[in-house]
C-alpha cells in the first residue's frame, strides 16, 4: 500500500527536490492552515482532516535527509506515472480526431491546449497513431462498416482502388471487426450480469458493430426480452449517497474505479474479484499508521466485497460507472466539434466509445444527439443508399397504372357523387355519437379515409368547431373544480388540473386565462407552506425541521426563506438531542436499519453542521454494523435458519471464523457462536439428566435421585450434584473459583454444598457399581497443601475417575482451569 506523496501535497519542487527547512516549514504551514478551513467543508472536510492527523508524520519525514531524499525519488515516480495516464488520455483523443483520416495541426493545437501540454506531444502522439492506424485503406474500411459490412463485390473493389491483394483487405477488415467484437463482448458480459438482455438493444449492437443478429445471438447466454428496459434499469441501481462515497475515497486513493482499485479488468470473473477484495482488506489491515490514503483504501475495500458479492450488485455498480463515463464523454464530444458539426466519424467513434463502458445504445446515442443538441451543433447522419431495384419496381408499377388509368376514367367521373353522398352520411354519424370526442373521431376516421381536398376541409371545419365546444366545457369544469380545491388550499391539485387543460387547449381563447391563474399558484403555496411551519414551530422537532427542509427544496426563491433557515438554526440543537436519544433505543435493539435512516434525515436537513459530522461518522458505524448483521443473517440461513439445528449452526459459525479471521463480523459471530455452544451445552447437559433418571428409575441400587438434579450414594450416606461442573456451568474454573462457585450454590434446594475430599470422589467412582454419569478428565477436591518452588505455590489433590482399572488421585496446581462435582453435606 502507499499513500500520499509529501512533496506533492506540501507543493514543493521536486527538480532538484526542495530542501531548505524555513521553506518546507512554511509550506507545511500554510497548508495546515488551508486544511483547518475545510475541515467542516461537505465534501472536502474528510480529506482535510485526514491531512491535519498527518502534519507530525509530515514534519518528521522532512526533517529527516535520508527520508525526505526518499520521498523525493517516489514524488519523481509518480510524476512519471501521472505522465503515463496523461499520454492514454492524449492517445484516445488522437484515436477520436484521427478517425477520419488525418489530424490537422488546428486539431494537433486544440488537443495540446486541452491537455495543458506542449504541440510536439501531441504532434509525437500523433505520429505514433498514423504508423499503426493511420493507413488510408484502414480510414476508407471504418468508414465503409458505418453503414454495414461490405460485400465481397466491394471488397474486390477496394482491393483494386488500393492497389493492393483481396487477402491484404479481408485481413484488414477482420482486424477492424475483431476490435468491434471485443468490444461487443465487453458490453455483453456486462449486460448479462442482469439476467437478459433486450430484442431492441441485439438490433442496436448489429447495426453499430456491423454484425448480424444471429451472429450476436450465438453470443448471448441469457435470456432475450422484448420490450424497454426502463424498470430493469431501475430495479439495478447503487444508492447515490453510496456512489458519492466511493468516488471520493476513489480520488484520495488516486484510481477510477473499484476495478483499478483491486488491479483487475472490469471483465475478470466475481469470483476473482471477491478474492481480490479480501485479500484488499487483508493487507489495509495490516497497517499501522493511519492516514487518508489508508483510511480510503480501508473504505474502499470494504465496498469491493459489499459490491462485488453478486452479479447483481456489480451490474449496479458497472452501470452506475457507465453513467458516470457517459457525462464524461461530453469533453470528447466537445473536441471532435469542426464548425458546429460532429462528422460521422467521430459520431460513430464517440457512439461505440459509449456502448464500451456498458451503456445501453440508445442511452448513449441520445446522450450524443441531446449534448450536441443543448449547444446547437449539428451531428452527420449515415446517408440512405439508393435501392435501385426498389426504384425499377416503381417505375414498372407508375407505368401500369399510366396504362390502365384510361380505361377507368368513367369511374372518377362520377366519383364526386359518391364522395358528396359518403360525407352527408358521415356527419349523421357523427350526430348520433353521445359525445363531443366521438364526434371528432368520425371525422378524423373520415379525413384518413378520403382524399377530396374540398370535403376534407369541411371535416377539418366541423373538428376544429367540435374542439371549440370541448376547451369550452373543459374549461368551466376545470374552474368548478379548482374553485373547491381553493378552498382546501390544495394548489398542487389545481396546478395538475391547469397543467392538464393546458396540454389538451393550449391554444384556445380559455388558456390565457388559465395561465394567469396557474402563475399565482407559486406563492399561494409559499405563504401556505410557511404558515404550515409557523403554526407546527411547537411541535416535534423533526417534524418541524423536515417541514423547514420540504418548504426551501420547493421554494428555493420563496418570500420567507430567512425566516425558514432562522427556525431551521433554533431546532438544530434540540433535534439533534432527539435524534440522540432515538439512537440509543435503536442501537440497544440492533435495528441499524433505523438508525442510518434517523441519521440520515438529520444529515440531509443539515449536511454542513458540526452534529451532522458527528451523524455522519455514527452512520459509518451502523452501516459497518449492519453489514455485519447482513453476513450473520446469511451464515444463520446457510445453517438452515433460526431454528437450525446448533450443531450444525456451531460448524457454519467456526468455519466461518477460520476462513474469515479479519472480517469486520468477526466479534459478532464468536457472541453469536458463544450462545449457539451454550444451547448445545444445555442439550447435552438435559440429555445426561434424562438418561440418568431413566436408569435410576429401573433398579434399586447404590444411587437413587431424591431431589431435582442430585444423587444419593447409599453406600456413603452423601448426596451428589447429579451433572458435574462441565455440564452445569459450561467453562472451567480455577481451585479458588470452584470453592467461591460451590458455597453460593442452591442446587436441590440445599445451601450446605462443598468440595468433597480426594477419598470421597475416589468412591464415588470405584467399587463393583461406580457412578454411572458422564465425567471429566479430572475434578477438584478440598485437600490441598502450599509447597515453595522459587515461590509459595497451592497443590491440590484431584481425582480422575477414568483411569485405567481404578480413580486415581494426582496433584494439581490450583491456578490450573477444571472441573468439580459438588457433595453435601
Amino acid at each position: 500500500m502507499s499513500r500520499l506523496n509529501f512533496y506533492q501535497l506540501l507543493e514543493l519542487k521536486i527538480n532538484p527536490p526542495e530542501s531548505d527547512p524555513d521553506v518546507i516549514e512554511s509550506a507545511i504551514k500554510r497548508k495546515q492552515a488551508e486544511w483547518s478551513r475545510l475541515r467542516n467543508h461537505p465534501t472536502k472536510g474528510t480529506q482535510a482532516r485526514q491531512f491535519i492527523s498527518l502534519v507530525t508524520e509530515i514534519r518528521k519525514t522532512m526533517a529527516d535527509p535520508e527520508l525526505r531524499e526518499k520521498e523525493a525519488r517516489n514524488a519523481i515516480a509518480l510524476i512519471k506515472k501521472k505522465l503515463e495516464t496523461k499520454f492514454k488520455a492524449i492517445d484516445r483523443h488522437v484515436y477520436l480526431l484521427g478517425s477520419k483520416g488525418t489530424i490537422s495541426e488546428q486539431e494537433i493545437a486544440r488537443l495540446a491546449e486541452f491537455h495543458k501540454v506542449k504541440p510536439q506531444i501531441i504532434q509525437r502522439r500523433a505520429e505514433l497513431w498514423q504508423k499503426k492506424h493511420g493507413h488510408e485503406l484502414e480510414t476508407y474500411l471504418n468508414h465503409l462498416l458505418i453503414d454495414g459490412k461490405p460485400d465481397e463485390k466491394t471488397l474486390e473493389k477496394i482491393a483494386s482502388q488500393f492497389q493492393t491483394t483481396p487477402e491484404a483487405v479481408h485481413e484488414k477488415l477482420k482486424n477492424l471487426l475483431d476490435e468491434r467484437s471485443a468490444e461487443l463482448e465487453a458490453y455483453i458480459n456486462i449486460q448479462i450480469r442482469k439476467g437478459f438482455m433486450s430484442e431492441r438493444e441485439i438490433s442496436s449492437l448489429a447495426e453499430i458493430y456491423a454484425i448480424d443478429q444471429g451472429e450476436i445471438l450465438r453470443r448471448v447466454r441469457c435470456p432475450i426480452k422484448k420490450g424497454s428496459l426502463s424498470e430493469a434499469e431501475h430495479a439495478y441501481s447503487i444508492d447515490s449517497t453510496v456512489e458519492q462515497f466511493i468516488n471520493e475515497n476513489l480520488k484520495i486513493v488516486e484510481q477510477d474505479s473499484l476495478y483499478s482499485f483491486l488491479g483487475l479488468f472490469p471483465g475478470s470473473p466475481l469470483e476473482a474479484l471477491q478474492n481480490k477484495a479480501v485479500e484488499k482488506e487483508k493487507e489495509v489491515r495490516k497497517i499501522a499508521q493511519k492516514d487518508a490514503f489508508v483510511t480510503a483504501s480501508s473504505v474502499l475495500a470494504g465496498q469491493c466485497i459489499s459490491i462485488f458479492k453478486s452479479d447483481e450488485s456489480r451490474y449496479a455498480y458497472d452501470l452506475s460507472r457507465a453513467r458516470s463515463l457517459l457525462k464524461n464523454l461530453s469533453k470528447d464530444i466537445s473536441l471532435a466539434i469542426s464548425k458546429n458539426v460532429l462528422k460521422i466519424e467521430y459520431f460513430h467513434f464517440l457512439l461505440r466509445k459509449a456502448v464500451s463502458f456498458g451503456t445501453l445504445p440508445d442511452e448513449a446515442r441520445q446522450h450524443i444527439l441531446e449534448f450536441c443538441q443543448s449547444q446547437n451543433w449539428k451531428v452527420e447522419q449515415p446517408k440512405k443508399k439508393l435501392n435501385l431495384k426498389r426504384y425499377a419496381r416503381v417505375a414498372f408499377v407508375t407505368l401500369t397504372v399510366f396504362l390502365v388509368s384510361g380505361s377507368i376514367f368513367w369511374y372518377f367521373y362520377f366519383k364526386q357523387q359518391r364522395l358528396e353522398e359518403a360525407y352527408v352520411e358521415t356527419v349523421h354519424k357523427a350526430e348520433e355519437q353521445p359525445s363531443l370526442e366521438a364526434q371528432i373521431r368520425i371525422f378524423k376516421t373520415y379525413l384518413d379515409d378520403s382524399d377530396d381536398k374540398e370535403l376534407r376541409a369541411r371535416a377539418a371545419n366541423h373538428i376544429e368547431s367540435l374542439q371549440r365546444r370541448i376547451a369550452q366545457r373543459d374549461f368551466k369544469s376545470v374552474s368548478q373544480s379548482a374553485e373547491k380545491l381553493y378552498a382546501e388550499e390544495r394548489y398542487e391539485d389545481i396546478r395538475t388540473l391547469y397543467d392538464k387543460f393546458l396540454a389538451n387547449h393550449g391554444n384556445s381563447a380559455w388558456a390565457d386565462e388559465i395561465r394567469n391563474k396557474a402563475a399565482e399558484l407559486p406563492g399561494l403555496m409559499d405563504e401556505r407552506d410557511y404558515q404550515y411551519i409557523s403554526a407546527i414551530s411547537k411541535n416535534k422537532p423533526e417534524e418541524v425541521a423536515n417541514a423547514g427542509a420540504a418548504y426551501l427544496q420547493q421554494h428555493p426563491d420563496g418570500r420567507h426563506v430567512a425566516q425558514v433557515r432562522n427556525i431551521l438554526r433554533n431546532i438544530e440543537a434540540p433535534y439533534y438531542r432527539d435524534v440522540e436519544g432515538a439512537l440509543a433505543q435503536c442501537e440497544k435493539s440492533e435495528d441499524w436499519n433505523q438508525c442510518i435512516r434517523l441519521s440520515n434525515r438529520y444529515i440531509n436537513i443539515y449536511r454542513d453542521s458540526r452534529y451532522a459530522l458527528n451523524l455522519k461518522e455514527k452512520r459509518d458505524v451502523y452501516q459497518i454494523n449492519l453489514q455485519n448483521k447482513s453476513v450473520l443473517d446469511a451464515l444463520i440461513a446457510k445453517a438452515g435458519g433460526k431454528d437450525a439445528d446448533p450443531e450444525k449452526a456451531r460448524s457454519v459459525f467456526e468455519q466461518f471464523l477460520q476462513n474469515s479471521p479479519n472480517s469486520p463480523a468477526v466479534p459478532l459471530i464468536q457472541a453469536e457462536l458463544a450462545k449457539t455452544r451454550n444451547q448445545l451445552a444445555r442439550r447435552e447437559s438435559q440429555l445426561e439428566v434424562d438418561r440418568l433418571q431413566q436408569l435410576f428409575s429401573k433398579k434399586q441400587g447404590r444411587f437413587s435421585i431424591k431431589k431435582p438434579s442430585t444423587v444419593f450414594d447409599s453406600k456413603t450416606g452423601l448426596t451428589w450434584t447429579l451433572l458435574d461442573s462441565r455440564l452445569s456451568t459450561g467453562k472451567c474454573m480455577t481451585y479458588d473459583e470452584a470453592k467461591q462457585y460451590v458455597k453460593s450454590m442452591k442446587t436441590g434446594g440445599y445451601s450446605d454444598w462443598r468440595l468433597p475430599t480426594a477419598k470421597e470422589l475416589a468412591i464415588l467412582f470405584s467399587g463393583p457399581n461406580p457412578f454411572p454419569g458422564a465425567v471429566s478428565n479430572w475434578y477438584w477436591s478440598s485437600d490441598s497443601f502450599k509447597r515453595y518452588s522459587g515461590g509459595w505455590i497451592i497443590l491440590v489433590d484431584v481425582v480422575k475417575p477414568l483411569a485405567a482399572s481404578a480413580p486415581s488421585i494426582t496433584k494439581q496446581d490450583s491456578k490450573d482451569c477444571g472441573w468439580f462435582r459438588a457433595v453435601r453435606p
